[in-house]
């Protein structure tokens, strides 16, 4: 008896494990972790007959006082919307442009505000409410929109960053990039994780950091890292760097990618890197469309969820140009998303972005996108920004057409070949 309970356990383990969602966001070069550890406390509950706590999920909470250390040790939970199955902070929901009858309509349900800020450069306001005790963020979202049908509510949705290129070790100084790279006119902007700028692949290249984490101050990694030693490799002279997973555990929200954003419409950048990936979200939406407007193209990876995978954001947004990966012999990369959101493929597999002996090489849409992001930055009219449509057009004119004739959802417009890079920035590679 005792040895049949024992395989019936074993095969609720693999039936659950084979019913994991895939949808969570992450930077695009490892799939998921967040959603595979609530999994597994799910499948341990259901193991021991129980359910376990939500606040059992919360993690760790790094040092520090006052509202920093309440909103870093926010407990994960997640929320089903259709097919999707996303990660977000625990009671907490935000609420867009809201005006004083939709505060007052969240107040009357025990709702509590946490903050309130504006996205000055692109003119959105943002409250972040603390869901009453024991309310889902599921069920609040309902509530909200019972009482106040015109208000604009969402789940705070997490992004994190995972595997190989998360914490930056120790490495040597890499090859020069040489002197005949072709710099871009103005600065780039990186949306990821913070950045060790003082590496000699990035020497006097990272302008600025700012933390919008909820770290207590910029946290490099090695995934941001990489991403902006390969936009130096391809000509980037110059870049700011927006750290949205700073901090322990290293993982974003929508509200940092929403800050991030904010921040760098309002500097001198035409490009802006976002080498990550997850679920629709209002509180990204929005600020995706009004920095587009204002002239700052977006470049996104599509994501490494699989060619049967749902559609990543902000890539899959009509504003955004979503880059898939291929290797040096123009295959597209074995995990990469397709269809809708994917413009177009560059480089992106066995890549060294230190260039050192013995480096271990990366994969990844998230190192594809950096190479498109420095072709546009240097392609960009000086000082007059770039319009999704234009930047397509630029990319377009300079892909080698694989796949199915024009457009198709492996490779969007085509790959950007070496040709381009080289035309572009002087790089021989």
């Amino acid at each position: 008896m005792m040895r049949c309970n024992q395989i019936m356990i074993a095969a609720a383990a693999v039936l659950a494990t084979a019913g994991a969602p895939a949808s969570l966001a992450v930077a695009q070069s490892q799939p998921r972790a967040v959603t595979e550890t609530a999994d597994r406390l799910d499948r341990i509950s259901r193991m021991a007959g129980r359910n376990l706590d939500p606040a059992a999920r919360a993690f760790p909470t790094p040092r520090g006082g006052g509202m920093a250390s309440w909103r870093l040790g926010a407990a994960v939970e997640r929320v089903s919307f259709g097919v999707r199955e996303v990660p977000v902070r625990r009671q907490e929901v935000i609420a867009i442009d809201a005006g004083p009858r939709s505060r007052e309509s969240a107040e009357s349900l025990g709702f509590e505000l946490m903050r309130s800020f504006r996205l000055e450069a692109l003119g959105i306001s943002v409250d972040v409410l603390r869901t009453p005790r024991r309310m889902s963020v599921r069920r609040a979202l309902q509530r909200l929109q019972e009482v106040d049908p015109d208000g604009v509510y969402e789940a705070n949705s997490l992004f994190m960053p995972l595997g190989e290129a998360l914490i930056v070790s120790e490495m040597g100084p890499a090859p020069p990039t040489g002197d005949g790279a072709v710099a871009s006119r103005r600065p780039i902007g990186i949306i990821d994780t913070g950045v060790e700028s003082e590496r000699a692949q990035l020497s006097g290249a990272v302008l600025g950091q700012e933390n919008f984490g909820r770290g207590e101050g910029v946290t490099p990694r090695a995934h941001g890292t990489a991403v902006a030693a390969l936009a130096r490799r391809y000509g980037v002279e110059s870049m700011l760097v927006a750290d949205v997973f700073s901090g322990e555990p290293a993982f974003a929200d929508a509200e940092s990618l929403a800050r991030a954003l904010d921040w760098l419409a309002a500097q001198e950048v035409d490009v802006i890197n976002m080498s990550l990936a997850g679920p629709p979200n209002i509180l990204l939406e929005r600020p995706v469309a009004a920095a587009s407007e204002r002239g700052r193209v977006i470049v996104a990876a599509v994501g490494n969820d699989g060619p049967d995978a749902l559609p990543q954001y902000p890539a899959a947004y009509p504003t955004v140009i979503g880059v898939t990966a291929v290797d040096v012999a123009h295959n597209v990369y074995a995990r990469a998303n397709r269809g809708r959101g994917v413009d177009v493929a560059a480089y992106g597999v066995d890549v060294t972005p230190l260039g050192e002996d013995g480096e271990k090489p990366l994969s990844g849409t998230s190192y594809a996108t950096p190479l498109v992001s420095a072709y546009l930055a240097q392609k960009a009219p000086a000082h007059e920004g770039l319009a999704y449509e234009d930047g397509v057009a630029l990319l377009a004119a300079a892909a080698l057409d694989l796949g199915e004739p024009g457009y198709d959802p492996v490779f969007g417009h085509g790959v950007l070949i070496f040709d381009a890079y080289r035309t572009a920035s002087g790089v021989e590679d």
